[in-house]
């Protein structure tokens, strides 16, 4: 979604941003699975090596990540193409369940009925699923959680539907089609004193935002263009 060589300005020491990203290559979902324990394939893994070496010059404080297998083994192949020592922090809210899930036994059995993009764009069109909370209850976990972390920058590690479903509700997009990251792909959230900005396919969108969950996002949203 963001080629990486255009995160290098946008980071430093100074600025609060979080870098969000797609684990890695992963083996295939077996029929009537939900992929709980799928694993890394072997390019994944050398693949996130080779990222994390292309992102030695981002002074990186910390590794957030999902607790799935997949995410683990994403964040520890970066840490080593690194070489870095960052401590890796799993969170809940980047995977199993993650924010827009909040009944995990009720959304399995969506999640085995439906495609996730199908689920993605249901939530976008603001209808409600069993076992999910609404776009913007989501967005607002997500965003309390990034507010609330004191190290930055930050890399985190998390799934396709999670990236997407925030990318599309930030950016207003009533489908996921544009928004859904392959492996080691993702969106860069710089934090700011009113709000957030968004970096992702080229373009950045700046959004007022409050802390509070429930009257919190203000979707104001100013475009603009940045070079890929």
């Amino acid at each position: 979604m963001i080629k990486w060589q255009t995160v290098l300005p946008l980071v430093n020491e100074s600025k609060k941003v979080a870098i969000l990203l797609r684990h890695g290559a992963r083996e295939p979902f077996l029929a009537g699975s939900l992929g709980i324990d799928i694993p890394l394939t072997e390019e994944g893994i050398t693949q996130s090596i080779a990222l994390g070496k292309n992102l030695q010059s981002i002074p990186l404080k910390a590794i957030y990540t999902s607790p799935l297998k997949r995410c683990m083994q994403t964040a520890e192949a970066i840490q080593e193409g690194l070489n870095k020592n960052l401590p890796i922090h799993e969170s809940a809210l980047l995977g199993d369940p993650g924010p827009f899930v909040e009944d995990p036994a009720q959304a399995s059995l969506l999640f085995l009925q439906l495609h996730f993009k199908e689920i993605g764009d249901l939530l976008l069109q603001d209808i409600s699923l069993l076992g999910m909370r609404s776009c913007r209850e989501g967005v607002h976990l997500f965003l309390n959680y990034l507010f609330h972390i004191e190290t930055f920058p930050c890399l985190m590690i998390s799934h396709d539907i999670i990236i997407a479903l925030i990318t599309a509700f930030l950016n207003r997009y009533s489908s996921l089609n544009s928004c859904i990251p392959d492996f080691l792909e993702g969106v860069v959230i710089a934090l700011e004193e009113e709000g957030i900005t968004l970096y992702s396919k080229g373009h950045k969108t700046t959004i007022l935002y409050k802390s509070d969950l429930l009257t919190g996002l203000t979707l104001t949203s100013e475009k603009g263009s940045i070079k890929s």
